[in-house]
């Protein structure tokens, strides 16, 4: 992977709007929009986490889309409602910390960063929680998020979440 620390990016400022259209409208990220207590890969898959990923790469940067593999990596209920507060929070935490510097956040909003991390933590535990409920979750969820995971697996960071 090159690093795209020198490139300049036009930052994504509507997250939902520019995922919808790389979508080609078929992903909502809007919090109570989709219902199913399942992972459902007529909503959630393959092309539609790959959209995404291409989405980040090219308005946030190369950092931001390996950040969204780990993302997908470590959540383990892939239930669109879970993946959506998930992505929203990562969102927040990953791709608008340090949008125009692209560097790690100052020391000024480093308690800020740290509570956005915090937040993504609980959003992943919440996912392994549903998972370790139904079992049934994670083999679906795996489906899913399966082919993602293996043409990105070079950019999996074993045992982190965070920059």
């Amino acid at each position: 992977m090159t690093s795209d620390r020198n490139q300049v990016f036009v930052p994504i400022t509507d997250i939902r709007v520019a995922v919808l259209n790389a979508t080609r409208p078929k992903f909502f990220l809007t919090q109570g929009y989709y219902k199913q207590t399942r992972p459902d890969s007529a909503v959630l898959n393959f092309k539609v986490l790959e959209q995404i990923y291409e989405c980040l790469k090219e308005g946030q940067g190369e950092l931001e889309a390996t950040h969204f593999v780990n993302l997908v990596y470590y959540l383990e209920d892939m239930t669109p409602e879970v993946f959506v507060e998930a992505f929203l929070h990562f969102w927040r935490f990953a791709c608008l910390v340090s949008v125009s510097s692209h560097e790690y956040p100052s020391e000024g909003s480093m308690e800020e960063h740290w509570l956005n991390v915090e937040n993504l933590i609980s959003c992943v535990t919440k996912s392994r929680e549903n998972a370790l409920n139904d079992p049934s979750i994670v083999d679906a969820s795996l489906d899913i998020k399966y082919s993602f995971l293996i043409r990105h697996r070079d950019e999996v960071i074993y045992g982190c979440i965070t920059k």
